[in-house]
């Protein structure tokens, strides 16, 4: 299973003539890693298109990003925090307007 993919795979033993109990167990080993069978595929064109799609869309969502600001050499956490707390503190000064908006509407239909 771990060895199994989508290639082919060769190994390579080598036995000391010396020693019996390591050459014992290289060649138990080999043997097992015979029985071992995968198949390799041939990628398909279709595959091979739907890869180079999605890296051009990677490439260009890094480029985007880039653009933005949240390049390599920044620290993107803290800036996307900072912006994350100016987008809030303006969506608090919108409500807070709409408030202060319908108040006023309020008191034009009292007059």
């Amino acid at each position: 299973e771990v060895l199994g993919g989508n290639c082919r795979t060769l190994v390579v033993t080598t036995l000391q003539p010396c020693d019996y109990k390591t050459n014992s167990f290289v060649l138990q080993f080999s043997a097992l890693f015979n029985r071992i069978r995968n198949f390799p595929v041939v990628n398909s064109r279709h595959m091979i298109a739907l890869l180079r799609k999605q890296n051009h869309v990677i490439d260009m969502l890094k480029r985007q990003l880039a653009a933005l600001g949240f390049g390599k050499n920044d620290n993107g956490d803290e800036r996307a925090t900072n912006q994350l707390l100016e987008i809030h503190k303006l969506e608090k000064k919108i409500i807070d307007d709409e408030k202060v908006r319908l108040s006023l509407l309020e008191e034009r239909e009292q007059l």
